[in-house]
């Protein structure tokens, strides 16, 4: 049987908000460092459910912990579901599962791989600079490497002891999530290193492709939103794999690229799951952003770099939803913001007026 809540299922005395942009993760921890519990406690006193031993609660647990979360802290449900990880399905990638998950999202910090694992990226900018330090949730996808705020590099290690930022890990010895969970020492500084502005501009351009969900490649031509991120990924991938990296390695660098070498690129990976598909999110944010310098070279043509890339066949995507003829869709939600049946992509796409419509196998490909 659930311990009983201690303040009776209604609104808690303490309420912390959800920042903008803060991820569920850094949420649910930052409350629980406020009641002044330790994770696991939190978990089985307040939410009322099995510890979780992670930062991130599995997919089916979101909506629940989001629920609870919401209701005992005034928090408009639309709003706190976009801080989830399930957010990105239907916008980064087609679904959530293990190792989607851990292609994709990189984890809270791990402290018993201390020189090798990277830890949870932040902005050393942003942790000194805003009144309610927070862990954003962009900051976790693989192929995020700088702050689109202040055009800094983002950093996963502590500035004065070097341990890997957690802050799950950071919690549990009673600190707050901005702070080392080896010496307690404030993450943030000002001794930023500027980012490459052609990472920038990409990783803009990526950021309004998850908000919208699509890319327009012509008047008539939307490429879905997982099937862009899928390039970037992969050409991510093959440029690691060329230039021979493997995790740990410390003299590590990227060479050229050339734009002849995308098809090839991109053939030396695999979409779903090859051993490939986790270098990104295996790596710290000053590798994934040499990385991704190499990805804005050969993409620096734009939609015209990506129409090419779906003609060839270099990328396989779900059926008939490689290139939409038609006007974007429309998601369809709830009114609490949860995604209909299928992700996020509702169970029906419907088109704007005048569009020439959307077959039900494009309906089937993108759920």
């Amino acid at each position: 049987m659930p311990e009983e809540d201690p303040f009776g299922g209604g609104r808690w005395p303490i309420r912390p908000r959800l920042q903008k942009g803060e991820g569920l993760a850094s949420w649910w921890l930052r409350i629980s460092g406020e009641f002044g519990l330790r994770p696991e406690a939190f978990c089985r006193l307040v939410l009322q459910r099995r510890p979780l031993y992670a930062p991130d609660p599995v997919r089916a647990s979101e909506h629940s912990i989001l629920d609870k979360l919401c209701a005992a802290t005034g928090t408009d449900r639309r709003e706190a579901s976009s801080s989830a990880l399930s957010w990105y399905v239907g916008r980064a990638f087609w679904r959530m599962s293990a190792s989607v998950k851990a292609a994709w999202v990189l984890p809270m910090g791990k402290t018993y791989e201390r020189n090798r694992a990277p830890g949870a990226p932040f902005c050393p900018l942003c942790l000194i600079t805003e009144s309610i330090p927070t862990f954003q949730r962009d900051w976790r996808l693989a192929i995020s490497s700088c702050c689109l705020q202040h055009n800094v590099l983002l950093e996963d290690r502590c500035k004065w002891c070097g341990a890997p930022a957690a802050p799950f890990h950071a919690v549990l010895k009673g600190h707050r999530v901005h702070l080392c969970w080896a010496c307690g020492a404030q993450l943030g500084h000002d001794g930023t290193t500027p980012a490459d502005a052609s990472v920038v501009q990409l990783q803009s351009w990526l950021q309004q492709t998850l908000e919208a969900g699509w890319i327009a490649l012509s008047d008539t031509q939307y490429l879905p939103g997982p099937a862009a991120f899928e390039i970037v990924h992969r050409l991510m991938s093959g440029i690691a794999i060329r230039d021979h990296h493997a995790a740990g390695q410390t003299d590590w660098a990227v060479q050229a690229v050339k734009a002849a070498e995308l098809p090839a690129l991109l053939r030396a990976t695999s979409s779903g799951g090859s051993a490939s598909s986790a270098i990104p999110s295996s790596l710290r944010p000053g590798e994934r952003h040499r990385l991704l310098r190499g990805v804005a070279d050969l993409l620096a043509d734009g939609p015209d770099a990506l129409r090419q890339i779906i003609q060839d066949d270099l990328v396989s995507v779900p059926r008939s939803a490689s290139l939409l003829s038609s006007v974007p869709c429309i998601r369809l939600r709830s009114r609490d913001g949860r995604p209909g049946r299928g992700g996020a992509w509702a169970s029906r796409l419907h088109c704007l007026p005048g569009s020439r419509g959307i077959s039900g196998r494009i309906s089937r490909g993108m759920m």
